[in-house]
Order: structure tokens, then sequence, then C-alpha cells
């Protein structure tokens, strides 16, 4: 269970995902989602609500150098429970909307001993599980 004191974090990464996608999808999930002005640079960051709590989303498009694929992070944070209890649940309620290659830190599910920054969970059209990703950020875009 959950500390009541412990911020909650989940990230995952969309392939080829919008700011306004990403928008409609989390508003179908948190309630009065609304900008918050000014935003840091290369960053949109929204404030939402989930059972009567505040909830912060920020959605940063990021181009991976490696193969010049374009991610939308969406990086969702709360003091309190979330739809969603981990970052693979998220990633997995995304795909299903989005039908988009979906990336995010494997949490329980990963298999190296310390953390490998590399490997990542992806799921897509054709597999879900663990990969090895060195998303080399050539900036934001």
């Amino acid at each position: 269970m959950t500390d009541p004191t412990e911020r909650i974090d989940l990230s995952i990464l969309i392939r080829g995902g919008s700011i306004d996608q990403a928008c409609s999808w989390l508003k179908s999930w948190l309630t009065n989602l609304r900008p918050v002005e000014p935003a840091m640079p290369g960053d949109s960051i929204y404030w939402g609500g989930y059972e009567g709590k505040p909830v912060s989303v920020t959605l940063s498009t990021k181009m991976d150098a490696a193969d010049a694929s374009r991610w939308l992070e969406i990086y969702i944070s709360s003091d309190s429970r979330l739809p969603w209890p981990s970052d693979v649940v998220c990633a997995r309620a995304a795909f299903a909307h989005f039908h988009k290659e979906i990336r995010c830190d494997p949490g329980s599910l990963r298999q190296s001993s310390p953390i490998d920054p590399y490997e990542w969970w992806a799921i897509t059209e054709k597999a879900e599980g663990l990969i090895c990703w060195d998303l080399k950020e050539s900036g934001e875009i």
C-alpha cells in the first residue's frame, strides 16, 4: 500500500504523440485539466484533478537522435492516488487509446540489479516487454 504522504510520479513516452492528443486522453481520466502559464521552455504544464485531489502534468516533446524519432513524454504527479498504480499500467492504458508505441520505466518488472538506466518497458502492436534503449536526446523540439 502507498504511504499517504508519498508523492506518486508516473512517466511514459509515446512515439509520435502530440500534446493535443495527450490532453484529449488525459481529460478522459482527469478533471478540469488546464494549462499553467507560463510553462518552462519546451514543456507544457497542466493542472487537473483526480478524486478531488490535485494532479500536475508535464508534457515534453523529445527527439531520439539515434533514429530521429519524436517522442512525447507525459509526466504525471500527485500527492494522492492516480488512475494508474504504476508506469506500466499507465503505459498499457495509453497504448489502448493511442495505438502507438509506448515506453516507460519497467518498475517491478525490471530484471537488472543494480538499476540499468537503459532498461525500458515497451508496448507495440507486436509485443510487450523489456528492451534496452538509450534515448540519445538531441534536445527539445
